[in-house]
């Protein structure tokens, strides 16, 4: 009956979203805004895509509510206002480097900005019920990406969500068929890595691999990031969607879970 109840709440949800007008006032910082690459049907298209991201994972989750949502990064606002379409009510906080694009997102939609420690080495000084993590960790070395990993799971209230994107399988298709995303050699020490360990990475231009502040390009396996996930008994694996943002970036969607004192997956610690 729960889940019966879920999916009527966000159905209903979904019906109002699809009947809101959205914002198409786009920020002259935004990078992720393509004139000659799909122009706005595409940007749109990938902000629709998270919210059924989102949806499904409540659906999933059995989660109906959510009071406060952290798109991180915001970027231009791409994913951000459709967010605000679909959790109206709920109090939005939005976060991103660039402070230009950051700044638009804030006074476009009413979101509150949250600064966080590039580093993730610092604790969340604010929690979360739902939290969307569009192509963030896809440029981390893998240090950087368990930190930021583990940070979002410590921003989240019980029974949060997080949805985080990553490069997976068909990244290899794009890097080689489409579009690269670094020079064909980089590539090539990507996959050797992740043939050997699940985990690929290459900074961009020429900076240093031990250069952790430098952004790159990273690819992860789905059973790295299940081992990296699976010692934390508070979370629970909701779904892993290839390819699940965009039909390009997979999904990894976690549940927070409070454990009780008698709760059986305590006897494994």
């Amino acid at each position: 009956m729960q889940y019966k109840a879920t999916f009527k709440n966000v159905a209903e949800r979904y019906d109002r979203y699809i009947e809101t007008p959205i914002s198409s006032r786009i920020s002259e910082h935004d990078d992720m805004f393509h004139p000659n690459f799909g122009g706005l049907e595409h940007y749109f298209a990938v902000g629709r895509s998270a919210i059924d991201l989102v949806a499904r994972a409540m659906i999933c989750g059995g989660v109906s509510h959510i009071r406060s949502l952290l798109d991180l990064p915001c970027g231009g606002g791409r994913v951000t206002r459709h967010l605000c379409a679909f959790f109206p009510e709920a109090e939005l906080y939005a976060g991103d480097l660039n402070q230009q694009k950051l700044e638009f997102v804030v006074d476009e939609f009413k979101a509150q900005a949250i600064t966080v420690d590039p580093g993730f080495t610092s604790a969340p000084a604010v929690k979360f019920d739902l939290i969307f993590v569009g192509s963030l960790v896809t440029h981390f070395q893998a240090a950087h990406f368990q930190r930021a990993v583990r940070w979002f799971i410590q921003a989240l209230n019980d029974d949060g969500i997080c949805i985080i994107t990553t490069h997976g399988r068909y990244s290899d298709y794009f890097q080689r068929d489409v579009l690269n995303y670094v020079e064909p050699a980089k590539w090539t020490k990507i996959m050797d890595e992740v043939e050997a360990t699940g985990f690929g990475h290459a900074p961009y231009g020429n900076a240093g691999e031990t250069d952790e502040s430098s952004y790159g390009i990273s690819m992860s396996s789905p059973s790295w990031l299940m081992r990296l996930v699976q010692p934390d008994h508070e979370i629970r694996i909701i779904s892993f969607q290839e390819r699940g943002w965009d039909a390009h970036q997979d999904a990894l969607v976690l549940k927070k879970h409070h454990l009780a004192q008698n709760d059986p997956a305590l006897d494994y610690r």
